[in-house]
């Protein structure tokens, strides 16, 4: 463990750094763990003491609704009493971890039943010019979503099925197929709904 502590005088002072740490740039406190002279121990750290500073980690791929920080400790000091007496050695963090895997568990499972519901709705993908934009055709609408994957996507809504989808020649418009047959679309400027005809090859607009 590569952060520790040391007494000095009737505080104690904690160094190192910590990474991965869940919602530290939004707690008020943090269970610190250290390495000490008696072993790794634990200490209640405010989060706005000197030399405490967390830093969100972005952009992060996955689990974007956690915000996981960097934590710098920098001489952080810390009264006598911050210690929690009834931890000793890694036992302290792990019951911390094994509480909080049946939590994780439901996490997980609640992210894959909503990406299979997501993916089982999906009809139809289409590239915009340049690859800037990626169109996926849906129950209800489609989606766009942009290179960067951490944006959030923009719906467009129309009840019903659409299994397929296109961007204009102009590529100006979005336009699904329905299963009426009928087609649909869609003003990219200001999602505006668009009258369209003919078929995802040859798709005709208005003038």
């Amino acid at each position: 463990m590569g952060t520790h502590a040391k007494r000095d005088g009737g505080d104690w002072v904690i160094s190192g750094v910590k990474r991965w740490i869940g919602l530290a740039s939004l707690a008020q406190i943090a269970v610190i763990w250290a390495q000490t002279d008696d072993g790794i121990r634990g200490f209640i750290v405010p989060t706005d003491s000197t030399g405490f500073p967390a830093t969100p980690i972005s952009p992060k791929p996955s689990m974007r609704a956690s915000v996981q920080c960097d934590i710098v400790l920098d001489e952080v000091r810390v009264p006598a009493d911050a210690m929690l007496p009834g931890a000793r050695g890694l036992r302290g963090p792990f019951e911390c971890l094994n509480e909080a895997r049946y939590g994780i568990a439901w996490g997980v499972m609640g992210a894959a039943r909503d990406s299979f519901e997501v993916a089982s709705t999906v009809g139809g993908l289409a590239f915009a010019p340049k690859g800037l934009r990626l169109a996926i055709a849906q129950y209800n609408g489609g989606t766009l979503w942009f290179r960067n994957m951490a944006a959030n996507a923009e719906l467009l809504e129309w009840a019903g099925s659409h299994p397929g989808v296109v961007f204009s020649p102009d590529h100006k418009f979005l336009v699904t197929a329905m299963h009426e047959p009928a087609l649909h679309g869609w003003r990219l400027a200001d999602s505006r709904h668009t009258r369209v005809s003919g078929n995802l090859g040859r798709v005709r607009l208005p003038c």
